[in-house]
């Protein structure tokens, strides 16, 4: 019965510090899409989750594991596409279009928090260390995944490149979508023949 008792008690233990966990990054996450990263302080977010400073630091030392916390919650509640799946559309057009069109689609879904997320991560040394690595490889990988169906000459390819990379930009889709109020599909296909179309 005591052995019961401890294993109970350990699991609730266990369940109690998760959810003090889940509740920090909860609230670091919120924050950010707020105030921005380089403007969330860790007295802020304990404040918002209710939680001492000392109970914060128990779970995350330092701002950088509590960084990294929030962005792999963040794209488990909100998955980025993977553009690996866009390897087996052969045709290009169509290959770019469902790109961009997916990745529009995941600017929308999180426009606050990306812009300050993509404002802030190379003022903040944390997310220069984290955020900047992870964001680059991603955008690395999309556009070589988005170029690799044309089969371009070298200067083509580099001209084709420069392009699918400013088609992937979230700047681009911030003027098309916000600024000139395109939809997310609008704007993802009058990319699209910028990419197939503007290269000889």
């Amino acid at each position: 019965m005591n052995q019961v008792k401890r294993q109970y008690r350990q699991t609730a233990r266990a369940d109690h510090v998760a959810a003090t966990r889940r509740r920090i990054v909860e609230a670091a996450v919120a924050l950010h899409s707020t105030v921005g990263p380089a403007n969330t302080t860790l007295s802020a977010v304990a404040r918002e989750a209710g939680v001492s400073r000392p109970t914060l630091y128990a779970h995350f030392p330092d701002e950088a594991t509590l960084f990294r916390a929030c962005t792999m919650h963040s794209m488990a509640q909100s998955p980025p596409p993977d553009p690996r799946a866009w390897s087996t559309i052969d045709e290009p057009r169509d290959r770019v279009r469902t790109g961009l069109t997916e990745l529009y689609t995941h600017y929308a879904r999180n426009d606050q928090m990306l812009e300050n997320v993509f404002r802030d991560m190379y003022v903040v040394e944390s997310m220069r260390e984290f955020n900047v690595p992870l964001v680059e490889a991603s955008f690395e990988q999309m556009t070589e995944v988005l170029t690799s169906c044309f089969g371009d000459a070298p200067t083509s390819a580099r001209r084709r490149a420069a392009l699918v990379a400013l088609a992937l930009s979230f700047d681009t889709w911030q003027i098309l979508a916000r600024d000139r109020a395109l939809t997310d599909d609008e704007a993802a296909e009058l990319m699209t023949t910028v990419v197939v179309t503007s290269v000889a």
